[in-house]
């Protein structure tokens, strides 16, 4: 990274370089650095969809909406002026990062309304199902955002992501059974160190949960 940087202050680097720098830099945490990187590649010469949706979605990865809407109006500026350049599947990408950024930016209800459209396109769009689910979810619309992850969860690549999610709107809801169960179920697709902790305070609310209805009985 660093010959390519000092490549960039030479004025030596090629577009393709200078957009490879800014992957790196979005990938170390520093999206400041990142962007500055992406603007003097597109500057230097026309960057491909694929680079844009690439950039695009490493800001919103990070946190950085607002990065993100600058690749975003790049890759719609570009697809505007040459509108075969972007194929059917790099279409609805660029809808999903809007969606995206729009829940990033609390515009709630465009981001809904994008990932509708998303899913008319794309019915098994997994990483939208579960835009759309954390939506809802933060709309108090749980028994929908449950339905949405239970459609997220049979796509593949997004089983263990959409069990999560929907354990944790089970846990909103206070059925901690269920939350474990899908928790469980999750850590068969990916066993992952951070959702066995959670899974292990679950199990322990849903113990204390049976224990209260055990003495309610009484």
């Amino acid at each position: 990274m660093r010959a390519i940087e000092m490549a960039w202050r030479l004025g030596l680097a090629e577009a393709d370089l200078l957009a490879t720098l800014g992957d790196l830099l979005l990938n170390q945490d520093q999206p400041e650095d990142a962007l500055r990187a992406y603007e003097a590649a597109f500057e230097a010469g026309e960057p491909s969809p694929a680079r844009l949706l690439r950039a695009a979605e490493g800001f919103l990865m990070a946190g950085d909406a607002d990065g993100a809407a600058k690749m975003i109006a790049r890759a719609e500026d570009a697809r505007r002026t040459n509108p075969g350049s972007f194929d059917e599947k790099q279409a609805v990408t660029l809808l999903r990062l809007r969606a995206e950024q729009a829940r990033q930016t609390g515009q709630f209800d465009d981001a809904m309304a994008l990932c509708e459209d998303v899913l008319k396109l794309d019915p098994l769009d997994g990483r939208t199902l579960l835009v759309l689910a954390q939506l809802q979810q933060d709309a108090g619309q749980l028994e929908d955002a449950a339905m949405t992850c239970e459609r997220a969860a049979r796509v593949k690549g997004f089983e263990a992501d959409a069990l999560i999610r929907q354990a944790q709107i089970e846990v909103r809801r206070e059925r901690y059974g269920r939350a474990a169960e899908l928790l469980e179920n999750a850590q068969v697709f990916q066993n992952q160190p951070h959702v066995g902790r959670y899974l292990e305070q679950v199990r322990r609310l849903a113990a204390m949960d049976e224990q209260r209805a055990w003495v309610g009985k009484d």
